[in-house]
């Protein structure tokens, strides 16, 4: 008879190594905290969001710096070189009053940038209140809330916001004011949805039994389970602000000249697009950049942290 290994039901000596690293493989790999790694394709951004975030963060640190940069004076006309090609003087030549395009571009963009980003903070700061508001609230303000924000997506955007710039006069003040108005309706619908459905989870009804005031349950229950949403519409609506300050610099109610604006830059070309298409071309294509930029990284982060959501 043969002799005796072990105990009954012990694998034979050559498959237990095997196995017990298999064992500490699988340990080793399983997952932390009840959560589960992302697939390494969705762990990161990708190469084109990481392009379009170094086009976003140059472009900001030249418009930061435009006073101390090697620049020429964006308001000084050389009447020698008048709608001018690209040149060493001219790094993306000149415009009609033979401005340099490359100065008037990176000073139209403090306007730009400033505009869009505070546009945005604005709206995401109005809505996200508004919203939350009205899906935690009871009675009719949550009514209120939501039919003044139908009135305001009903009504055409540009013919808002030129009669209230057109009544109080075009700044950068007026501009980001409005603009930041009416990107309030969208935050508003985005935070609610979620906020409803929050409202009814376990471990809010159980702030609300011991007493929790609204307000700080908003703050440190509520606000930290939207924040992901509304950090990736803000990214998106970035783009949406610039693009809509390039639309009203191009009818002229912007910032007001001499100082340079994307919009006003295009207009200004449109009398010699047929001879020197780059005078409008130029400006086009940097607005153009800016506005997919933000809108790459807006998708890449949403479809990112979607992912995240899903795996955990």
């Amino acid at each position: 008879m043969p002799a005796d290994t072990g105990l009954a039901g012990t694998p034979p000596p050559d498959l237990a190594p095997s196995s017990a690293s298999a064992s500490a493989a699988a340990l080793s790999e399983s997952p932390r905290n009840g959560t589960r790694p992302l697939p390494p394709n969705r762990n990161r951004l990708g190469t084109g969001a990481w392009l379009a975030v170094g086009f976003l963060a140059v472009l900001c640190a030249a418009a930061l710096l435009a006073p101390v940069l090697p620049l020429e004076d964006p308001t000084r006309s050389d009447t020698d070189a008048l709608a001018a090609g690209i040149s060493g003087d001219h790094w993306l030549g000149t415009d009609a009053l033979g401005r340099d395009t490359l100065a008037r571009i990176v000073h139209g963009a403090r306007v730009s940038l400033v505009v869009g980003a505070g546009a945005t903070v604005i709206g995401a700061v109005v809505g996200t209140v508004l919203g939350m508001a009205a899906g935690m609230g009871r009675g009719l303000l949550p009514g209120v809330i939501m039919r003044l924000t139908d009135v305001l997506l009903a009504f055409p955007a540009m013919i808002f916001a030129l009669a209230v710039i057109g009544a109080v006069g075009p700044s950068t003040t007026s501009v980001t004011l409005v603009i930041g108005l009416l990107f309030v309706p969208g935050f508003v619908r985005i935070v609610r949805a979620p906020v409803l459905s929050l409202s009814q989870r376990e471990f809010v009804l159980s702030c609300r039994a011991m007493g929790m005031s609204a307000p700080r349950l908003m703050l440190r229950e509520i606000l930290p389970n939207i924040l992901t949403g509304i950090v990736t519409y803000g990214v998106t609506m970035f783009g949406v602000g610039v693009m809509v300050e390039g639309g009203l610099g191009f009818l002229g109610v912007s910032v007001p000249p001499p100082d340079p604006t994307w919009g006003g830059m295009i207009a200004e070309g449109r009398q010699v697009l047929a001879e020197h298409p780059m005078v409008t071309l130029t400006p086009t294509l940097v607005l153009v950049l800016v506005v997919l930029c933000a809108n790459v990284v807006g998708d890449r982060l949403s479809a990112r942290l979607d992912m995240r959501g899903a795996m955990l």
